[in-house]
């Protein structure tokens, strides 16, 4: 599913619903690929009904700011680029207000799939990583209809 995205203080911006067990709302979130956690900002898990005491347990978080003990919440769901993540764990924390982001999606939510992004036609999207073969000489993935490696050249089949 190919999906638009956003630019906002030189971030990508995209569209997250997150489902709890009394609400589902969405979310705007930035998209960050050096990020191992999805994070929501806490006063977002807040208005969806989830504070710190509630946590399941919590992480240690090493960012930019230094370390801390992160809670961790389960939601029902999070959902993005038309992939649906069940009983998913969300670090609570602060995100920068001048994005406008109440959170950002990290390597968690994109583990065995490709990530697509497009800048120039501002489009992004998700697919699973099954759809793809991996080159037997590089070891780059290849989408599964392709013949010929995109990068080496190399017959597929």
């Amino acid at each position: 599913m190919i999906e638009s995205f956003i630019i906002k203080d030189e971030v990508i911006i995209i569209p997250v619903a997150i489902e709890t067990e009394d609400m589902l709302i969405e979310y705007e979130f930035v998209v960050d690929t050096g990020a191992s956690q999805t994070l929501i900002d806490e006063n977002a898990l807040r208005r969806i009904g989830c504070i710190p005491a509630n946590a399941v347990r919590y992480l240690p978080i090493h960012g930019i700011g230094g370390q801390y003990m992160a809670p961790v919440h389960k939601m029902i769901s999070v959902s993005a680029l038309g992939v649906d993540r069940l009983d998913m764990e969300v670090l609570s924390g602060t995100m920068p207000q001048k994005s406008g982001a109440q959170g950002l999606l990290g390597n968690d939510f994109f583990k065995n799939h490709v990530l697509t992004i497009d800048f120039d036609m501002a489009e992004i999207s998700l697919q699973s990583a099954s759809q793809y073969n991996n080159c037997s000489e590089c070891h780059t993935k290849n989408i599964e209809q392709a013949i010929f490696c995109h990068h080496c050249g190399r017959k597929l089949h």
